[in-house]
């Protein structure tokens, strides 16, 4: 189940509810791959992820240093907003992982409406398998 993290500036958080009901089916599409069949683990089916199930978004709008008090999430970047996805390393996944981040960010960056030059950092995080799970 990939998790994503979502840090941008507060100016910003006008459009969180647009984040939060449409970034999941963003990540969904663009994490689903090719894994191993639990029968047969030398054959690969095709995993569409399920965005309202199986997708965990954690969104955090931060101030800015000079205005925070001490509870406040802080960013202090030239990005606008910085986005982590985490997910197993499905072969089929990584061969365009870049491909596919870059994607996520670009949504990221139509769904807060930033224009060309205001950046959105991403980063891919690989979770080994069996270092991810619920109980």
């Amino acid at each position: 189940m990939p998790d994503v993290k979502l840090y941008f500036k507060e100016e910003l958080a006008v459009r969180v509810d647009r984040l939060w009901e449409e970034l999941p089916a963003v990540v969904a599409t663009q994490m689903s791959c090719l894994v191993p069949d639990k029968r047969n683990p030398d054959q690969l089916v095709q995993y569409d992820l399920d965005p309202n199930g199986e997708i965990d978004l954690f969104l955090f709008w931060c101030d800015e240093p000079h205005q925070a008090r001490r509870t406040d999430i802080q960013l202090r970047s030239k990005s606008y907003a910085i986005l982590e996805v985490g997910a197993y390393p499905f072969e089929d996944r990584m061969k365009n992982i870049g491909e596919r981040m870059g994607a996520i960010a670009h949504a990221v960056k139509l769904l807060l409406g930033l224009s060309e030059d205001q950046k959105v950092s991403h980063t891919f995080v690989a979770v080994k398998d069996g270092l991810w799970g619920s109980v």
